[in-house]
């Protein structure tokens, strides 16, 4: 029997140029065989932040299994980041997940009338929480981690370490979240760990020359990924998948 959450498909959104629809069509099934198709089409604005489409397109979907299949199957969510502080950010993020005792075999969107660029993924585990949390141990070589870190530092610190031997602590005081992430990639280096910076560019939906920078893990080879964010104008979110499906 499935439990939920084994299957999440991840599409980052980017902000629509032109009034248009965009649809998302879902398909999953029970562990009894049976197959299920959902799909909704929605009416986008051009002047539709990507967070305001997204949620859009999560509120449509999630309508439309629930009216059809009484909330069974699957479900959509909007990302987002929660900081120690508890203030929470939404973002530009849609994933689909399964529900217990079904899969998610199949995730198609079309913004084509829209004019966005999107990127998918599917992944292993999708993680936001304020202050500390880690993923589940790596199954094999193959596995990556990434930890995206968004905010503004304010006094505090970072703690990254990949197992028990590779672990990386960064002040965040009078420091950019890309020099904290730079700093994390060189000492998991040192430590004989394979990271890296990963730069990843938002729509103006979050206010002109929005960057999040993150820390790319390969080759976790059985290791867990630990984060602690002690600092109450950072948040983080950690994501793990297949180098294959990236």
């Amino acid at each position: 029997m499935a439990d939920a959450g084994t299957t999440i498909f991840k599409h980052s959104i980017g902000k629509p140029t032109k009034t248009g629809k965009v649809a998302m069509k879902v398909e999953f099934r029970s562990d009894g065989g049976t197959k299920f198709k959902e799909g909704v089409v929605v009416d986008i604005d051009k002047d539709d932040t990507a967070v305001e489409k997204s949620a859009k397109i999560v509120a449509a979907l999630n309508a439309k299994i629930a009216a059809r299949n009484e909330g069974k199957g699957a479900e959509a969510t909007q990302g987002k980041l929660v900081f120690p502080s508890g203030t929470e950010i939404q973002l530009p993020e849609i994933y689909v997940t399964n529900l217990k005792d079904f899969r998610v075999t199949k995730v198609v969107y079309d913004s084509k009338k829209t004019g966005e660029t999107i990127k998918k993924r599917k992944i292993k585990l999708a993680m936001v929480d304020p202050g500390e949390g880690s993923t589940k141990p790596g199954e094999d070589s193959q596995e990556t981690a990434l930890v995206v870190f968004q905010g503004a530092p304010t006094q505090g610190s970072v703690t990254l370490a990949v197992g028990d031997n590779s672990i990386a602590r960064v002040n965040t005081a009078d420091q950019s979240n890309l020099n904290i992430v730079q700093a994390l990639v060189s000492q998991i280096a040192e430590a004989g760990g394979f990271a890296s910076v990963e730069e990843l560019k938002h729509d103006d939906s979050y206010g002109e020359d929005h960057w999040d920078f993150g820390v790319m893990i390969s080759e976790l080879k059985g290791d867990a990924v630990f984060v602690d964010v002690d600092d109450d104008g950072m948040g983080y979110a950690i994501s793990l998948f297949d180098s294959a499906e990236g």
